[in-house]
């Protein structure tokens, strides 16, 4: 049977101080990791030795890293309403998680990064466990000789 190649839409409940919560994508589909990868990327730098990098800013990836993971939280405000995180059109919004204070962001981060070191070792387990597997069921025992007949008959002699 083929396997499933669309993008998992699980979601995994991430406990956090105070009996908070975030709820965060368990992988990226294609469309969020092409996100991520351009995340926090400067327009192009020409070094001073004719060389070209793109700087990062951080703060500005980490907060959209954060807004491609989470799809959903407990975060209340002072007035025990529940603060909102998503735009109408269902996006995460950045202005949410630049709300928030600085210590709650770090632990969302530092969370998500958690999250995303386990998942990369679950996945780099079953992958191995599927090629051991497929390795297994790709060997070919060695035949074993059968006794010769004129190997017996020449005992007899």
């Amino acid at each position: 049977m083929a396997r499933n190649r669309l993008g998992t839409t699980e979601v995994d409940r991430i406990h956090l101080s105070d009996g908070d919560w975030i709820e965060v994508k368990r992988d990226l589909n294609n469309g969020d990791m092409k996100r991520l990868e351009e995340a926090g990327l400067a327009p192009p730098v020409r070094l001073n030795d004719g060389s070209i990098t793109r700087p990062i800013d951080w703060s500005r990836y980490e907060i959209e890293r954060a807004a491609i993971f989470i799809t959903d939280w407990s975060f209340r405000g002072p007035d025990d309403k529940p603060l909102p995180l998503k735009s109408g059109n269902g996006m995460v919004m950045s202005s949410a998680l630049q709300a928030i204070d600085t210590e709650s962001f770090d632990e969302i981060n530092a969370a998500i990064l958690r999250h995303t070191i386990a998942r990369a070792a679950e996945k780099k387990a079953q992958r191995e466990a599927r090629e051991k597997a497929q390795a297994k069921a790709e060997e070919v025992p060695t035949p074993t000789p059968l006794p010769s007949t004129s190997d017996s008959a020449d005992a007899g002699t």
